[in-house]
């Protein structure tokens, strides 16, 4: 098994991501996870780095003693230096349109059933339900917002190590 060329490490290194954002994706849709939590996925998920039940495992201890010096450099990134560092998730513009946007369909709904003197349960009936559909529709846009925001949390997290990844590479190379 060659244990220093690049492409053995990039197709471990790419278990290892797989590894991670599997487990990641998991844990969000139990709770949503803090800087700690993603802390302690990626320090439970990186132990496969150092068991030899785990094909990554393997792969290390064989570089280790194929090549001590670089292996202990690859061995102290992968198991010690790799880590996240905080993100925020970043709130949209969107949601104070979101919220304004019932009120101001409501609200012309009610104005135009009043100008043109309808009776107070047609204006009303004229301003609330659209207000409702309208609040409705928000709540499915807001969903769909936050879904996305949390998407892009976790590819920010997972970001964070390809510095690792060509840290380890060029360690390989030379």
């Amino acid at each position: 098994m060659p244990y220093s060329d690049t492409k053995t490490f990039r197709q471990h290194w790419n278990k290892f991501i797989t590894k991670l954002k599997g487990r990641i994706l998991k844990e969000s849709k139990v709770q949503p996870l803090t800087y700690e939590n993603y802390k302690e996925i990626l320090e439970d998920v990186k132990l496969c780095w150092s068991s030899s039940f785990e094909a990554n495992g393997r792969w290390l201890k064989g570089f280790v003693d194929t090549d001590p010096i670089k292996g202990k450099r690859i061995s102290d990134i992968l198991l010690e230096d790799m880590s996240f560092e905080e993100e925020k998730e970043k709130s949209s513009p969107l949601r104070f349109l979101i919220f304004l946007l019932p009120l101001l369909i409501g609200g012309s709904g009610f104005l135009i059933a009043k100008l043109l003197k309808t009776k107070l349960l047609i204006q009303i009936i004229s301003g609330g339900v659209p207000a409702l559909l309208m609040i409705l529709s928000c709540i499915v846009i807001l969903r769909g917002i936050k879904a996305t925001s949390r998407r892009k949390l976790i590819d920010n997290y997972l970001e964070q190590l390809c510095k690792y990844s060509n840290s380890i590479e060029s360690i390989i190379e030379s």
